[in-house]
Protein backbone atom coordinates (compact mmCIF):
# COMPACT_ATOMS: atom_id res chain seq x y z
CA UNK A 1 0.00 0.00 0.00
CA UNK A 2 1.58 3.50 -0.85
CA UNK A 3 -1.37 5.38 0.01
CA UNK A 4 -4.78 6.56 -1.02
CA UNK A 5 -4.35 8.65 -3.27
CA UNK A 6 -3.24 5.97 -5.70
CA UNK A 7 -5.12 5.71 -9.23
CA UNK A 8 -3.44 3.62 -12.28
CA UNK A 9 -0.06 2.47 -11.88
CA UNK A 10 2.19 3.74 -14.79
CA UNK A 11 4.83 1.69 -16.43
CA UNK A 12 7.33 1.76 -18.59
CA UNK A 13 10.87 0.52 -19.80
CA UNK A 14 12.40 3.98 -18.59
CA UNK A 15 16.02 3.56 -17.38
CA UNK A 16 15.66 4.82 -13.95
CA UNK A 17 19.48 6.43 -13.22
CA UNK A 18 20.17 6.47 -9.57
CA UNK A 19 18.18 4.11 -8.49
CA UNK A 20 21.22 2.51 -7.29
CA UNK A 21 21.98 5.23 -5.05
CA UNK A 22 18.54 5.04 -3.80
CA UNK A 23 19.05 1.71 -2.64
CA UNK A 24 22.12 2.03 -1.10
CA UNK A 25 20.94 5.49 0.79
CA UNK A 26 17.52 2.84 1.94
CA UNK A 27 20.24 0.74 3.96
CA UNK A 28 21.80 3.45 5.34
CA UNK A 29 18.11 4.59 7.05
CA UNK A 30 17.23 1.24 7.39
CA UNK A 31 20.45 0.20 9.49
CA UNK A 32 21.58 -2.91 11.57
CA UNK A 33 18.68 -3.71 12.03
CA UNK A 34 15.47 -2.07 12.93
CA UNK A 35 14.43 0.46 9.59
CA UNK A 36 13.96 4.19 10.91
CA UNK A 37 10.85 4.66 9.54
CA UNK A 38 10.47 8.51 7.60
CA UNK A 39 6.97 9.61 6.56
CA UNK A 40 6.71 11.36 3.21
CA UNK A 41 5.64 14.69 5.09
CA UNK A 42 9.35 14.64 7.25
CA UNK A 43 10.96 13.87 3.87
CA UNK A 44 9.37 17.25 2.34
CA UNK A 45 10.61 19.03 5.27
CA UNK A 46 14.31 18.38 3.85
CA UNK A 47 13.56 19.50 0.44
CA UNK A 48 14.39 23.12 0.56
CA UNK A 49 13.70 23.70 -3.00
CA UNK A 50 10.22 24.58 -4.68
CA UNK A 51 8.66 21.22 -5.14
CA UNK A 52 5.15 22.23 -6.33
CA UNK A 53 5.38 22.72 -10.53
CA UNK A 54 2.41 22.42 -12.23
CA UNK A 55 0.62 23.81 -14.94
CA UNK A 56 -3.07 23.78 -16.13
CA UNK A 57 -4.33 21.79 -18.55
CA UNK A 58 -5.33 24.46 -20.90
CA UNK A 59 -1.96 25.50 -20.99
CA UNK A 60 -0.29 25.42 -25.10
CA UNK A 61 2.79 22.86 -25.69
CA UNK A 62 4.82 26.35 -26.24
CA UNK A 63 3.69 27.40 -22.54
CA UNK A 64 4.68 24.51 -21.03
CA UNK A 65 7.81 24.21 -22.87
CA UNK A 66 8.78 27.09 -21.59
CA UNK A 67 8.04 26.66 -18.13
CA UNK A 68 10.28 23.17 -18.19
CA UNK A 69 12.80 25.47 -19.31
CA UNK A 70 12.51 27.77 -16.97
CA UNK A 71 11.68 26.20 -13.62
CA UNK A 72 14.67 23.39 -14.87
CA UNK A 73 12.68 20.48 -13.96
CA UNK A 74 11.94 17.05 -16.11
CA UNK A 75 7.89 17.14 -15.41
CA UNK A 76 5.44 18.91 -14.29
CA UNK A 77 1.96 18.40 -12.66
CA UNK A 78 -0.99 18.94 -14.88
CA UNK A 79 -3.89 20.25 -12.18
CA UNK A 80 -6.95 22.19 -12.45
CA UNK A 81 -7.53 25.32 -10.81
CA UNK A 82 -8.46 23.96 -6.99
CA UNK A 83 -4.74 21.73 -7.40
CA UNK A 84 -6.80 18.93 -8.30
CA UNK A 85 -4.23 16.67 -10.25
CA UNK A 86 -4.93 15.71 -13.68
CA UNK A 87 -2.06 14.31 -14.67
CA UNK A 88 1.59 14.53 -15.30
CA UNK A 89 3.56 15.79 -18.51
CA UNK A 90 7.51 15.70 -19.06
CA UNK A 91 10.01 16.75 -21.20
CA UNK A 92 9.89 13.27 -22.74
CA UNK A 93 6.26 13.44 -23.41
CA UNK A 94 7.15 16.75 -25.43
CA UNK A 95 9.81 15.60 -27.66
CA UNK A 96 7.67 12.50 -28.27
CA UNK A 97 4.79 14.77 -29.46
CA UNK A 98 7.23 16.72 -31.89
CA UNK A 99 8.37 13.56 -33.84
CA UNK A 100 4.90 12.30 -33.77
CA UNK A 101 3.39 15.97 -35.55
CA UNK A 102 5.91 18.25 -35.99
CA UNK A 103 5.32 22.06 -35.82
CA UNK A 104 1.63 21.03 -35.53
CA UNK A 105 2.43 20.20 -31.90
CA UNK A 106 2.06 23.46 -30.88
CA UNK A 107 -1.60 22.53 -31.34
CA UNK A 108 -1.28 20.60 -28.60
CA UNK A 109 -1.77 21.23 -24.94
CA UNK A 110 -0.98 20.04 -21.63
CA UNK A 111 -4.04 18.17 -21.22
CA UNK A 112 -3.59 15.89 -24.77
CA UNK A 113 -0.22 15.56 -23.99
CA UNK A 114 0.06 14.50 -20.41
CA UNK A 115 -0.24 10.87 -18.97
CA UNK A 116 -3.15 10.46 -16.97
CA UNK A 117 -2.66 7.39 -15.49
CA UNK A 118 -0.15 8.12 -12.72
CA UNK A 119 1.29 6.77 -9.31
CA UNK A 120 1.07 8.95 -6.42
CA UNK A 121 1.65 9.03 -2.23
CA UNK A 122 0.52 10.82 0.42
CA UNK A 123 2.22 12.45 3.46
CA UNK A 124 1.70 9.46 5.64
CA UNK A 125 3.30 6.76 3.22
CA UNK A 126 6.63 5.62 4.40
CA UNK A 127 9.64 7.02 2.17
CA UNK A 128 11.37 3.46 1.86
CA UNK A 129 8.45 1.82 0.55
CA UNK A 130 7.90 4.90 -1.94
CA UNK A 131 10.87 5.08 -3.10
CA UNK A 132 10.38 1.13 -3.74
CA UNK A 133 8.13 1.79 -5.79
CA UNK A 134 9.85 4.18 -7.55
CA UNK A 135 12.84 1.94 -8.32
CA UNK A 136 10.39 -1.34 -9.38
CA UNK A 137 7.80 0.75 -11.61
CA UNK A 138 11.22 2.58 -12.94
CA UNK A 139 9.15 6.15 -12.87
CA UNK A 140 11.29 9.24 -12.23
CA UNK A 141 8.72 11.73 -10.52
CA UNK A 142 5.69 11.15 -7.84
CA UNK A 143 2.79 13.71 -7.24
CA UNK A 144 2.27 13.92 -3.10
CA UNK A 145 -1.38 14.61 -2.70
CA UNK A 146 -2.97 16.05 0.45
CA UNK A 147 -6.27 15.33 0.40
CA UNK A 148 -6.81 14.57 -2.87
CA UNK A 149 -4.67 17.85 -3.97
CA UNK A 150 -1.07 18.47 -4.98
CA UNK A 151 1.21 19.76 -3.13
CA UNK A 152 4.55 18.69 -4.32
CA UNK A 153 6.32 16.12 -6.87
CA UNK A 154 9.12 14.40 -5.68
CA UNK A 155 12.09 13.32 -8.32
CA UNK A 156 14.79 11.23 -7.71
CA UNK A 157 17.33 13.89 -6.73
CA UNK A 158 14.84 15.17 -3.60
CA UNK A 159 14.90 11.28 -2.51
CA UNK A 160 18.98 11.26 -2.79
CA UNK A 161 19.12 15.12 -1.10
CA UNK A 162 16.44 14.06 1.19
CA UNK A 163 17.66 10.94 2.13
CA UNK A 164 21.17 12.12 3.07
CA UNK A 165 19.53 14.76 5.82
CA UNK A 166 17.21 12.15 6.75
CA UNK A 167 20.71 9.99 7.82
CA UNK A 168 22.21 12.50 9.42
CA UNK A 169 19.54 13.05 11.55
CA UNK A 170 19.08 9.44 12.06
CA UNK A 171 22.82 9.28 13.16
CA UNK A 172 23.01 12.27 15.07
CA UNK A 173 22.00 13.58 18.94
CA UNK A 174 19.94 16.66 19.02
CA UNK A 175 21.26 18.21 21.79
CA UNK A 176 25.31 17.48 21.55
CA UNK A 177 25.60 17.19 17.98
CA UNK A 178 27.13 14.21 18.44
CA UNK A 179 26.75 10.98 17.32
CA UNK A 180 23.64 9.28 19.07
CA UNK A 181 23.79 5.18 19.69
CA UNK A 182 22.52 4.26 16.60
CA UNK A 183 25.79 5.73 15.24
CA UNK A 184 27.87 4.26 17.40
CA UNK A 185 26.53 0.82 17.26
CA UNK A 186 26.61 0.91 13.25
CA UNK A 187 30.60 2.01 13.76
CA UNK A 188 30.62 -1.11 16.54
CA UNK A 189 29.30 -3.35 14.33
CA UNK A 190 31.43 -2.35 11.49
CA UNK A 191 34.78 -2.14 13.11
CA UNK A 192 34.17 -5.52 15.33
CA UNK A 193 34.05 -7.57 11.47
CA UNK A 194 37.41 -5.96 11.06
CA UNK A 195 38.54 -7.16 14.02
CA UNK A 196 37.19 -10.31 13.26
CA UNK A 197 38.32 -10.88 9.89
CA UNK A 198 41.63 -9.18 10.26
CA UNK A 199 42.16 -8.75 14.10
CA UNK A 200 42.48 -4.75 13.76
CA UNK A 201 42.67 -3.41 17.50
CA UNK A 202 39.65 -2.28 19.11
CA UNK A 203 39.15 -0.22 22.25
CA UNK A 204 35.17 1.04 23.55
CA UNK A 205 35.44 3.39 26.49
CA UNK A 206 32.19 4.23 28.38
CA UNK A 207 31.56 7.73 30.48
CA UNK A 208 29.47 9.14 32.66
CA UNK A 209 29.11 12.30 34.37
CA UNK A 210 29.87 12.49 38.22
CA UNK A 211 26.77 13.63 40.11
CA UNK A 212 25.03 14.78 37.40
CA UNK A 213 21.17 14.30 39.39
CA UNK A 214 22.71 16.42 41.45
CA UNK A 215 23.60 19.40 39.26
CA UNK A 216 19.84 19.03 38.00
CA UNK A 217 18.67 18.98 41.37
CA UNK A 218 20.39 22.15 41.82
CA UNK A 219 20.23 24.51 38.78
CA UNK A 220 17.09 22.51 36.60
CA UNK A 221 17.53 20.57 33.78
CA UNK A 222 17.97 23.55 31.49
CA UNK A 223 21.10 24.01 33.03
CA UNK A 224 21.95 20.23 32.75
CA UNK A 225 21.38 20.28 29.38
CA UNK A 226 23.80 23.09 29.40
CA UNK A 227 26.16 21.18 30.99
CA UNK A 228 26.19 18.06 28.57
CA UNK A 229 26.37 19.93 25.31
CA UNK A 230 29.50 21.56 27.15
CA UNK A 231 31.30 18.51 27.97
CA UNK A 232 30.24 17.03 24.32
CA UNK A 233 32.42 19.83 22.83
CA UNK A 234 35.11 19.70 25.02
CA UNK A 235 35.06 15.51 24.14
CA UNK A 236 35.03 16.61 20.53
CA UNK A 237 37.58 18.85 20.80
CA UNK A 238 40.01 16.39 22.16
CA UNK A 239 39.43 13.32 19.88
CA UNK A 240 41.08 11.90 17.01
CA UNK A 241 39.89 11.99 13.54
CA UNK A 242 39.09 8.18 13.37
CA UNK A 243 37.94 7.76 16.78
CA UNK A 244 33.96 7.85 17.47
CA UNK A 245 32.45 9.94 20.00
CA UNK A 246 29.02 9.28 20.93
CA UNK A 247 26.40 10.02 23.56
CA UNK A 248 24.76 6.86 24.10
CA UNK A 249 22.23 7.82 27.46
CA UNK A 250 21.30 10.71 29.56
CA UNK A 251 24.58 11.85 30.94
CA UNK A 252 26.70 8.35 29.40
CA UNK A 253 29.52 9.02 26.59
CA UNK A 254 31.37 6.52 24.85
CA UNK A 255 34.66 6.75 22.23
CA UNK A 256 35.12 4.15 20.05
CA UNK A 257 39.03 3.83 19.18
CA UNK A 258 39.00 1.97 16.28
CA UNK A 259 42.40 0.26 14.84
CA UNK A 260 44.29 1.43 18.33
CA UNK A 261 46.56 -0.09 20.28
CA UNK A 262 45.10 -0.89 23.78
CA UNK A 263 47.62 0.98 25.70
CA UNK A 264 47.35 4.16 23.40
CA UNK A 265 43.41 4.11 23.86
CA UNK A 266 43.85 4.20 27.07
CA UNK A 267 46.23 6.70 27.66
CA UNK A 268 43.79 8.95 25.26
CA UNK A 269 41.02 7.89 27.25
CA UNK A 270 42.54 9.24 30.31
CA UNK A 271 43.51 12.19 28.44
CA UNK A 272 39.57 13.17 28.34
CA UNK A 273 38.86 12.43 31.86
CA UNK A 274 41.85 15.03 32.58
CA UNK A 275 40.89 18.06 29.91
CA UNK A 276 37.19 17.28 31.23
CA UNK A 277 38.27 17.94 34.94
CA UNK A 278 39.96 20.81 33.87
CA UNK A 279 37.30 22.57 31.99
CA UNK A 280 34.48 24.56 33.80
CA UNK A 281 31.34 24.43 31.68
CA UNK A 282 30.13 27.73 30.68
CA UNK A 283 26.36 27.84 31.58
CA UNK A 284 23.51 30.22 32.57
CA UNK A 285 23.84 30.13 35.91
CA UNK A 286 27.63 30.61 35.46
CA UNK A 287 30.76 28.33 35.33
CA UNK A 288 30.49 24.98 36.53
CA UNK A 289 32.62 22.30 37.45
CA UNK A 290 32.33 18.82 36.00
CA UNK A 291 33.94 15.09 35.97
CA UNK A 292 33.35 12.01 34.54
CA UNK A 293 34.47 8.50 34.89
CA UNK A 294 35.29 5.67 32.80
CA UNK A 295 35.77 2.60 31.98
CA UNK A 296 37.88 0.86 28.73
CA UNK A 297 37.54 -2.36 27.57
CA UNK A 298 39.47 -4.07 24.83
CA UNK A 299 38.30 -6.37 22.02
CA UNK A 300 39.21 -9.93 22.64
CA UNK A 301 39.55 -12.71 20.30
CA UNK A 302 36.85 -14.51 22.37
CA UNK A 303 34.66 -12.14 21.99
CA UNK A 304 31.37 -13.65 20.22
CA UNK A 305 29.57 -9.94 19.80
CA UNK A 306 30.00 -5.91 20.19
CA UNK A 307 27.93 -6.39 23.63
CA UNK A 308 30.98 -8.37 25.43
CA UNK A 309 33.08 -5.74 25.18
CA UNK A 310 30.44 -3.06 25.87
CA UNK A 311 29.50 -5.40 29.20
CA UNK A 312 32.92 -5.00 30.32
CA UNK A 313 33.98 -1.44 30.01
CA UNK A 314 30.24 -0.65 31.66
CA UNK A 315 31.42 -2.83 34.76
CA UNK A 316 35.01 -0.79 34.87
CA UNK A 317 32.90 2.41 34.58
CA UNK A 318 30.96 0.98 37.91
CA UNK A 319 34.34 0.49 38.97
CA UNK A 320 35.90 3.90 38.61
CA UNK A 321 32.95 5.12 39.94
CA UNK A 322 33.20 3.37 43.20
CA UNK A 323 37.13 4.31 43.19
CA UNK A 324 35.90 7.72 44.04
CA UNK A 325 35.02 8.83 40.58
CA UNK A 326 36.83 11.40 37.87
CA UNK A 327 39.05 8.65 36.88
CA UNK A 328 39.40 5.78 34.41
CA UNK A 329 39.65 2.00 34.67
CA UNK A 330 40.98 0.12 32.16
CA UNK A 331 41.41 -3.86 31.41
CA UNK A 332 44.52 -5.33 33.20
CA UNK A 333 47.29 -6.73 30.90
CA UNK A 334 48.30 -3.38 29.96
CA UNK A 335 51.51 -2.76 31.68
CA UNK A 336 53.04 0.99 31.85
CA UNK A 337 49.37 2.72 30.94
CA UNK A 338 48.02 5.53 32.81
CA UNK A 339 45.24 5.49 35.30
CA UNK A 340 43.54 2.45 37.29
CA UNK A 341 44.36 -1.06 36.41
CA UNK A 342 41.25 -3.07 36.66
CA UNK A 343 41.83 -6.49 37.52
Amino acid sequence: KIGAEITVIFTGNRELSGSRKLNENQRCIEGQSERYVVKIQELLGFCSQELLFDIRPSASSQELATKLRECNVGALLVTNEDRTLKGVVSERDVTRAFAEHGLKVTEQTAETLMTEEVISCCLEDDVVETMTRINNLNIRHIPVLDRGRAIAMLSIRDFEYAFKSLQKQALTDSLTGLSNRRAFEENLHSEFELHRRFEAPLSIAIFDVDHFKRCNDTYGHSVGDQLLSGLARVMQRERKTTEVVARVGGEEFAILFPRTRALDAARMAEHVVSQVGLAQISTSVGKIPVTISGGLSVMRQWDKTPSDVLQRADALLYKAKDAGRNCLMFEGGIKGGPGNIAT
